[in-house]
């Protein structure tokens, strides 16, 4: 929800405060540690994300689509700390839970989801 998953610090309102504390590049940013953070894991993966967040730019949060993974971003219309309280994302989150294992299948906008959940293609 809300979560920065690439590896471009510049999609985080703090980002020059946290620089001015660790320098530009981190010991680990270094050593190639997170080079392949926007990679999708091999697991399916929703990013859960809203343009309006404040904290973490909506483009920091976007899973890029990798080739065999099964991934989406559904965006809701929140501010960062209201993600965890809004029920657009209660019901974005128990309908991805309630998939069974193995029977992966993208988020259904039909009806009134597609007037409330965009993605981010279409905000982009």
């Amino acid at each position: 929800l809300g979560s920065p998953i690439s590896n471009d610090r510049r999609h985080s309102a703090p980002s020059r405060l946290f620089e001015a504390i660790n320098g530009k590049q981190t010991k680990p940013e270094e050593e190639g540690r997170y080079r392949d953070l926007e990679a999708a894991p091999p697991v399916p993966t929703t990013s859960i994300l809203t343009k309006t967040d404040g904290v973490v730019s909506w483009r920091g949060s976007v899973q890029c689509p990798s080739k065999g993974h099964q991934t989406e971003n559904i965006v809701v219309p929140a501010s960062h700390v209201g993600l965890g309280v809004n029920p657009l994302v209660m019901v974005a989150v128990a309908d991805r839970l309630a998939q069974p294992e193995g029977e992966w299948r993208p988020f259904d906008r039909s009806g009134w989801r597609g007037k409330v959940f965009k993605t981010a293609v279409e905000i982009g």
